[in-house]
């Protein structure tokens, strides 16, 4: 699997302080063969000279915003890889997560993505009174997670893109039309994926988004009736 090449992409919005560590993580990785996507999803800080840095070794696209689902959505229009990959620019990816999923991948032509375990912190740069308020996990848990997937292009194609319309959950959106076209997934023990709790996460920004999960599960309800 050493030669196959992994298109990985990175929504960027206002991430100036943390993209370059996302970026660093994915290039670390032992597989060489990457092509990295940066879409800067009309960012208002300094998030584009962050990205002009690492220029030439990865792809930077500008637009307007558009949300998480549209800028992924974007990258992947100019993704060559055989297998797709996504990071938070606020996220880690741990070292060898792409030699451990591809040798799943490699190993067995029936699955089409492999996920591993997420690891939550909480950034140190954040002051520690704010911190009180956040839940983080002490303990890994299963990464349903885009940040988490590596997957097959033709399998991830089959299911089609991100849903735009919603703010939050996209990616529960995503699974659930993947499980109900029967895509067989792995979840290896380990941790792949180190997800950054923050005062700017989507997830404490846009709490209100989160009744995206009602309509989503409402969705994938209306889905199986009709089926």
């Amino acid at each position: 699997m050493k030669s196959n090449l992994v298109s990985v992409v990175i929504p960027v919005y206002n991430a100036e302080r943390y993209v370059g560590e996302a970026i660093e993580s994915v290039l670390a990785q032992a597989h060489a063969n990457i092509q990295v996507i940066a879409v800067n999803d009309g960012s208002t800080d300094n998030s584009e000279r962050v990205l002009s840095r690492y220029q030439p070794g990865i792809q930077s696209i500008s637009q307007k915003n558009t949300g998480v689902s549209g800028a992924l959505n974007r990258g992947l229009e100019i993704a060559r890889g055989e297998f797709f990959g996504f990071c938070a620019a606020d996220d880690l990816w741990t070292r060898g997560k792409l030699e451990k999923q591809l040798e799943v991948l490699g190993a067995n032509d029936d699955v089409d993505t492999v996920f591993g375990n997420v690891e939550q912190f909480i950034s140190p740069d954040v002051d520690s009174p704010e911190t009180r308020k956040w839940i983080c996990p002490s303990e890994p848990m299963a990464g349903y997670h885009t940040g988490a997937m590596l997957i097959r292009r033709a399998a991830f194609l089959r299911v089609g893109g991100f849903e735009t319309k919603w703010k939050f959950g996209e990616f529960l959106d995503w699974f659930a039309r993947a499980e109900e076209l029967n895509l067989r997934h792995v979840m290896l023990p380990e941790v792949l994926y180190r997800r950054r709790i923050h005062g700017a996460n989507m997830t404490i920004r846009e709490r209100e988004s989160q009744r995206d999960y009602l309509h989503i599960l409402k969705a994938k309800l209306d889905r199986k009736r009709k089926a």
